[in-house]
């Protein structure tokens, strides 16, 4: 069972990897078109909070990146960050 998670998130952290240059285009035009509902600074502290997470992704994920095993630590800082993406 340990192994089927382990590489599930190893699978995840590919994906996520893959997919980082549409997520961040995707929060530049969330951002954009909150400001059409919502004052400019919650707009701006949602596109900074949420770039945040994904600039977190680039740090959670350089094991990964370099065709290393994820240690136990990198796979919770990874699942905490996969959490946080998710929620955002």
């Amino acid at each position: 069972m340990a192994a089927l998670h382990t590489a599930s998130l190893e699978e995840a952290a590919v994906l996520v990897n893959d997919n980082r240059p549409a997520r961040t285009a995707t929060i530049v035009g969330v951002g954009l078109v909150c400001l059409l509902m919502a004052p400019w600074q919650v707009c701006a502290g949602w596109t900074v909070a949420v770039g945040a997470i994904e600039f977190w992704g680039i740090w959670a994920t350089r094991g990964h990146q370099r065709n290393q095993a994820m240690s136990r630590p990198a796979k919770l800082n990874f699942l905490a960050h996969f959490v946080a993406l998710t929620v955002s």
